[in-house]
Parts: structure tokens; sequence; C-alpha cells
């Protein structure tokens, strides 16, 4: 017997009121997951993208995905040849990073920027380095 666990991404925003007595906090949860992925999880934000990845249901490798609020938002930042498998990790405005491997990057971890689309995927892994992440960005610096 198979059993088959779902998971999904999900954006939590906390909002505080001021009330006279005390302060309460009211937490509102927008469910991320797209219909075409069996598994997602969310792992960045900025001020209005969301970023994570998920797997599909033809089980091709986890894919990185890029979000603005919904889940009929969705990006899918996986590249579409020479990875087997891609994560985004964090975001700012229009960028996003993370890491992925496949024959493109020789079958090593390598660090990845992107700026909003599957097309536009930077390979940020430094010469003479086997393996980088890529888990921050702020302005025009990415951190790993």
């Amino acid at each position: 017997m198979h059993s088959l666990i779902l998971r999904a991404a999900i954006l939590v925003t906390a909002f505080t009121l001021p009330v006279t007595s005390a302060r309460a906090v009211t937490y509102t949860a927008t469910l991320l997951h797209p219909n075409d992925f069996l598994d997602t999880n969310g792992a960045g934000v900025s001020t209005a993208t969301q970023v994570g990845f998920g797997m599909t249901a033809d089980f091709d490798g986890p894919h990185a995905l890029l979000w603005t609020g919904s889940a009929a938002s969705f990006v899918d930042l996986h590249p579409t040849t020479g990875f087997t498998s891609s994560y985004a990790i964090g975001a700012r405005s229009t960028q996003q990073v993370g890491y992925g491997s496949g024959t493109a990057t020789g079958g090593k971890i390598h660090a990845l920027l992107w700026s909003s689309t599957a097309a536009s995927v930077v390979d940020l892994n430094p010469a003479g380095i086997d393996t980088s992440y890529a888990r921050g960005i702020s302005g025009n610096f990415q951190v790993g």
C-alpha cells in the first residue's frame, strides 16, 4: 500500500490591531499550492513575492517556484534544459536566488539567480568551485 503525503506552500501574514487594553494579532493564510504539483514548499518572501519549490506530477525532480500572492500566480522557474533539480530560496522584488543541479552543472549543485522567468537563470557558481548555494538576496548582492 502506498501513501501520498501532500504538503503545500502557505503564505501567512500577521496583522497587529490596536486595542485599548491589549494587542491582538490576526493571521491570514493563503494557500499557494498550484494544481499541477504534488508537493510544494515555501522557502522565502519579499514584499510582493514568495519563492519555494515543488514536485511535479511527472516526478521529474524539484522545480524552483515563484508566486505573487496566489496559487494561480505561480511561475515555474525550473530551467527547461540541463537541470534535474532547482530550488528557489530567497527573493527580492524582481529577482530570486537558489540552487540547482543537472548536466548543465556537471551534476554538481550550483547557486542560481533568476529574474522572474525560467529563461533568465544565471549560474552564479565561481570558477574552480565545485558546489555553491545562494540563500539570500538584497539589492545587487547575493549570499550563500
